[in-house]
């Protein structure tokens, strides 16, 4: 009796369609109503007794949601059951506006389970499903994590075959299928869908595209452990069906079943984890379904894989500048994703570090750094931010001994900035700054501009203001690489050709110390710009752009005014005659002067060669270029 005793009862409530089912004797039988959404709400009540038999209420709720998750997982049809969470409701209630699994004392009659579903039409709106304390007087004992023993019945295998009812399929003739009226081998076999059942459900709910319908691995928890075995693991996934169908190996050795249960369609529970080689293991699981291989998806002698810090944590938004990834038990195989866009050029150095260069972004803002390795993940939440808002120094060069080498000081923001601040580190023995100008640039007219020099520590600082007061209108245009500053500095004589003076912004330096800090409009807080480093490059004497007067390695207004400054108002002279001689005729008078800027606003010639790079003076004269 017990091997076939019927596994349930499917009423609707609507007479005409449970009196006219439409009935296919050789194969699935449909109720001949559906769910017009392809998807259905459920709710778990895991109230079944005798937990030592049919586990805790925490096995008993992921047994029933891997019951509903079955028709979806080995099916290819577009319908699925929406977890909804558990219920305390138990029994039937079709007006609670919940659809809930649950377990009831009575007795069933002739049934171990019912489902009740209800609708309007052909059209499904309700069902409820209760597993029975009796049937005809027998007591039904419900057992859950492991295989049913004898005398038991199989909640995963009935659950399944009554949420069938509750999708709309009606029993079937066929033996073998879930479906099938009858609770054979004590409902264990009901776990797996037979064609039958697939091509029932594909029938009323159509196919949502091709499905590899196999079992899966998705994580094990923990991931690591030691070489001598013995910790309880958990192996999730989807598409597991019981044990003593079930093969599984772990680093290629076998696991004998005395270790492991299948404790629903989606939990394995390997009570003694196998001894193995120090290093990664792939996990392989076979079973009536298909197999599944997880590569490197358990570490025997360490920690899992985790990633512990990423730098920097600050990049522009257009992405490629280099990163560094730091973390334990890292192998070539690792992924890093930031803001789910992966690493571009990742590189496996050793087990605690990664590099790599940073992929764009859509917009700024704080996203997460996740990196994959196998199964394991490991994410820091927020851990890098991307910015629209960038300082930089743009690159200068200059001979040794020379003076007013001039840097440019440039911004990109996102938005108007209404002041910055920032500190210089340089090399004192190989630069001195001698002062700080906004005029030309983006923050002329500022109400507020702070220079302070230590050319003896090597820390030069700048503050800027655009407006004093509570509502500034002044402030820097949103856009990129504006000039908001021009840096002037000196190269010591006993500088060597050849050398690149770095350019560094250092965080809370200077005295008093000086934050790094954009500050949009309308934000008085201020953020932190990410920064690009600059440098000055020493070149050896002799080497000029023409008409580059102020030697600062461009041409532009600066320079016939430094030109002239020098001829009529007793200005320093120039450092270098060949640049300021901008028409190259062997004299330094106002004819250079006024070449330069009809050059630059009245589409005059440009300045012969050397020009626009930096060169050597192709023409003998008495001027030179020291």
């Amino acid at each position: 009796l017990a091997a076939h005793r019927p596994v349930s009862r499917s009423l609707p409530l609507w007479l005409l369609v449970a009196l006219a089912p439409a009935l296919r004797l050789e194969a699935y039988v449909t109720l001949g109503v559906r769910w017009l959404t392809g998807e259905a709400p459920v709710w778990f009540n895991p109230n079944f007794p005798d937990t030592a038999l049919s586990g805790s209420a925490e096995q008993q709720l992921e047994i029933l949601r891997g019951a509903a998750a079955a028709w979806r997982d080995q099916s290819a049809a577009a319908f699925e059951f929406e977890d909804r969470g558990t219920s305390t409701r138990a029994g039937f209630d079709l007006s609670d506006g919940r659809n809930t699994i649950s377990f009831s004392p009575i007795d069933g009659g002739d049934a171990l389970a019912a489902t009740l579903i209800d609708g309007i039409g052909n059209r499904i709106t309700a069902f409820d499903i209760v597993f029975f304390g009796s049937t005809q007087g027998f007591d039904n004992r419900w057992n859950g994590p492991q295989d049913p023993g004898s005398g038991t019945y199989d909640i995963a295998g009935v659950a399944i075959h009554e949420l069938g009812h509750a999708l709309g399929l009606d029993h079937t003739p066929i033996r073998e299928a879930t479906m099938y009226a009858s609770a054979t081998n004590r409902g264990l076999t009901l776990r797996t869908l037979h064609a039958d059942d697939r091509a029932g459900v594909e029938y009323i709910y159509g196919l949502r595209g091709a499905v590899d319908i196999a079992p899966s691995i998705a994580a094990l928890e923990p991931a690591s452990g030691s070489t001598l075995g013995g910790e309880e693991i958990l192996i999730r996934g989807s598409n597991f069906t019981w044990t003593s169908d079930t093969t599984l190996r772990i680093g290629g050795l076998s696991v004998s079943r005395e270790r492991y249960d299948v404790e629903s369609a989606r939990v394995i529970r390997v009570s003694s984890m196998i001894a193995g080689a120090e290093g990664p293991a792939d996990v392989t699981l076979t079973n009536e379904i298909g197999t599944a291989i997880a590569e490197d998806a358990y570490h025997y002698g360490g920690p899992p894989p985790q990633l512990l810090e990423v730098e920097p944590d600050l990049g522009p938004a257009e992405g490629g500048i280099d990163m560094v990834f730091r973390g334990v038990s890292l192998n070539p195989d690792a992924g890093v994703l930031i803001g789910g866009a992966p690493v571009v050029d990742l590189l496996f150095i050793d087990t605690q570090t990664l590099i790599g260069r940073l992929p764009p972004a859509a917009s700024g803002g704080a996203v997460d750094v996740e990196l994959v390795q196998g199964l394991t993940t490991s994410v820091l939440p927020g851990a890098f931010m991307y910015t629209r808002k960038i300082l930089a120094f743009g690159p200068a060069a200059g001979r040794a001994g020379q003076r007013g080498v001039g840097v440019d000081v440039l911004a990109s923001s996102d938005e108007p900035l209404t002041g910055f601040s920032f500190a210089l580190a340089y090399d004192p023995a190989l630069l001195a700054v001698e002062g700080f100008s906004v005029e030309g640039t983006a923050a002329a007219g500022a109400d507020f501009a702070a220079p302070s020099i230590d050319n003896e520590s090597g820390i030069a600082t700048f503050g800027v203001v655009m407006e004093l007061g509570d509502d500034p209108e002044n402030s820097i245009p949103a856009g990129d690489s504006q000039r908001i500053a021009l840096i002037l500095a000196a190269i010591d004589a006993a500088a060597v050709a050849g050398t690149e003076i770095v350019l560094h912004v250092e965080e809370l330096a200077g005295s008093p110390p000086i934050q790094l800090i954009f500050t949009p409009a309308g934000d008085p807080g201020g953020v932190r710009p990410f920064t690009i480093d600059g440098s000055v490059a020493v070149i050896a004497g002799g080497l000029f752009i023409r008409g580059d007067a102020d030697s600062n390695l461009k041409v532009e207004l600066t320079d016939p005014i430094f030109h002239l400054s020098a001829l009529f108002q007793g200005g320093p002279p120039t450092q270098c005659g060949d640049a300021a001689d901008s028409n190259d005729d062997g004299e330094l008078d106002i004819s250079d002067a006024v070449f330069t800027l009809l050059y630059l606003f009245s589409g005059g010639p440009p300045p012969p060669p050397p020009y626009p790079g930096l060169g050597v003076d192709p023409t003998a004269d008495d001027i030179d270029c020291p």
